[in-house]
């Protein structure tokens, strides 16, 4: 299949989520192909490192998010280069993040990163520290917590892997007024169409765009 085809199969199994967006993940793929996929109404691109952005995204009009882990010394240059930052991660992470808005009078859209598998390889707040820095984030005046993100461990069973999207799904309402969120961003390639019948409104998909393999319908 074609990089068209394979946009075209995820964005008809969208049409039973109409709240939901489609974020193309262009880690490690080349402006061209890139410059194709936005050729399909794709709006969202996704990358994981701001040294990989740095290269493509001035010649590339999408809206721009950093997905990957963020050191602190890179802030200042991926907020002027991202529409958001997708993985923020930890609380120091947050704070310098709403620091760096404040010196650029900007209120600064994120996403906060959950580790609901409690992965020791993946970064994020675990959902009882989450719950417990409630306050602290809602005296920052120059972020804007649009939502919740996770990347849960790889699991075969595909019913462990909805397990953890139930419960992110269950913690995002759980603080959905509180912190007047929009965004629950879950699911990827190879789990995207279970994180969507678990609530997911963002989903980030990379290998099923642009390898050009055989889909399953």
């Amino acid at each position: 299949m074609s990089i068209k085809d394979n946009i075209l199969q995820i964005q008809q199994n969208l049409k039973n989520y109409p709240n939901a967006e489609l974020m193309a993940v262009s880690k490690h793929r080349s402006l061209e192909e890139i410059q194709e996929v936005l050729k399909y109404d794709i709006k969202i691109l996704g990358e994981n490192r701001v040294q990989e952005a740095e290269q493509k995204f001035p010649h590339l009009n999408a809206q721009k998010h950093l997905i990957g882990h963020l050191q602190k010394n890179k802030i200042k240059k991926a907020i002027e280069m991202f529409d958001q930052i997708d993985s923020a991660d930890s609380m120091k992470l947050i704070t310098k993040i709403d620091q760096e808005a404040q010196k650029k009078d900007i209120i600064y859209p994120i996403l906060i990163q959950i580790n609901i598998s409690r992965d020791e390889n993946k970064y994020g707040f675990l959902r009882e520290n989450f719950l417990e820095i409630i306050p602290e984030l809602k005296k920052l005046k120059n972020i804007n917590i649009r939502g919740l993100m996770t990347i849960p461990r790889h699991e075969e069973d595909p019913q462990k892997t909805a397990k953890y999207f139930q419960e992110m799904r269950m913690l995002y309402l759980e603080t959905k007024n509180e912190l007047n969120l929009q965004t629950l961003s879950m699911g990827m390639s190879q789990d995207y169409k279970i994180a969507l019948d678990h609530g997911s409104n963002l989903i980030r998909v990379g290998s099923l765009i642009f390898e050009l393999m055989i889909q399953k319908p």
